[in-house]
């Protein structure tokens, strides 16, 4: 499926907060934010760095006490929106190579990639507390999302508070509208580059 989001950047934790207590967030939501979860990821390649090479990107993360696996394709950004397509899909731990993967489109989008039995190479590690709010604007369904915590490869470190607005259903225009109300109000900017993508600098910084 595409995937669409607005990633911005903030300087500190606070910001994010103040977002998530905002009014003109508030005003669109869905319920209470869901309780903050720790979201624990690791990124894959191979040895010789086939993903990478293919602008592709593929993890396993521990989300609560759920393992899900993902694939990215290359896609496209402007301005902090992210588009790409995206395969997921529930598995039973950590993986080693694509065999463990179960059957299904997502499977078969990494065998053209990767050989089945090919060893997966850890090379980033994300460690996240998230917290999600769902927002709806008129028939626009929005998921607001604050990450908060480091990115890890290669014995070195970042640190990240980012926001990201996701769409769900509807315009896409309702999302780069409020990313402009945000950016303008808060200290907030686009972001230029995906976790995965701020971990892959670290590796490759020896």
């Amino acid at each position: 499926m595409l995937e669409q989001e607005l990633k911005l950047t903030a300087p500190r934790l606070e910001v994010l907060n103040d977002v998530f207590e905002s009014p003109y967030v508030r005003q669109y939501s869905i319920g209470n934010p869901l309780p903050p979860a720790r979201f624990l990821g690791i990124y894959y390649d191979t040895q010789d760095d086939s993903l990478r090479k293919a602008k592709c990107s593929f993890r396993a993360r521990l989300e609560g006490s759920v393992f899900r696996a993902a694939f990215k394709s290359a896609g496209e950004t402007i301005d902090g929106l992210f588009r790409h397509q995206e395969y997921e899909t529930v598995i039973d731990g950590w993986l080693e190579n694509v065999s463990l993967v179960p059957e299904g489109e997502l499977k078969d989008v990494l065998l053209q990639l990767l050989g089945p039995n090919e060893p997966l190479v850890p090379r980033v590690k994300v460690d996240m507390q998230r917290r999600v709010m769902n927002l709806k604007i008129e028939e626009t369904q929005i998921e607001l999302v604050a990450d908060q915590g480091v990115i890890a490869a290669n014995d070195r470190e970042h640190a990240l508070f980012e926001l990201e607005l996701e769409l769900k259903q509807g315009d896409i225009e309702r999302i780069m509208a409020m990313g402009e109300y945000l950016k303008s109000n808060f200290s907030l900017v686009p972001s230029r580059l995906t976790k995965h993508q701020i971990g892959l600098g670290l590796w490759q910084t020896r």
